[in-house]
């Protein structure tokens, strides 16, 4: 109770319909919504109307109704999100699937160790294997946000 009467409660707190209505436009903008979005929607005539703002709404405000509404802001942790290398069914596959697979191709590899550097082909009737090692974690995650 605000025992100086009413004068500094929010639009959100006399008019639940209206608090619904900014949820299901920010809903429909997806994931990544900002304060300024929600400045453009009370911009609209529809809103002007309902809510009798002659003015623009301040994107201070905004972001004040956002947190009033319960979005926050986070930032995305960049790296890995599981580590996942211990697991059961992982350790089985390495041991039993890979490991194997791979002893088979070694010998047809070269081996550029200090060692073996003058090493001739390996295997000399068998086709030489180069192994191509692909990174897929190369690209932009997030859309390249950071909040």
């Amino acid at each position: 109770m605000n025992p100086y009467g009413k004068w500094n409660e929010s639009i959100l707190d006399r008019d639940p319909a209206l608090a619904q209505e900014i949820h299901l436009h920010l809903q429909g903008i997806g994931q990544y919504m900002k304060a300024m979005d929600l400045v453009n929607f009370m911009d609209t005539p529809d809103m002007r109307a309902w809510t009798n703002q002659k003015k623009r709404m301040g994107l201070s405000t905004a972001q004040n109704w956002m947190k009033k509404l319960d979005y926050q802001w986070t930032k995305n942790t960049k790296g890995q999100f599981v580590d996942g290398h211990e697991r059961d069914n992982v350790v089985m596959y390495r041991r039993n699937v890979f490991l194997p697979a791979w002893s088979k191709v070694k010998g047809r590899m070269h081996d550029w160790s200090e060692k073996e550097c003058e090493q001739a082909d390996p295997q000399p009737n068998k086709h030489r294997v180069v192994v191509w090692f692909h990174d897929e974690l190369t690209f932009y995650a997030h859309n390249r946000r950071k909040t």
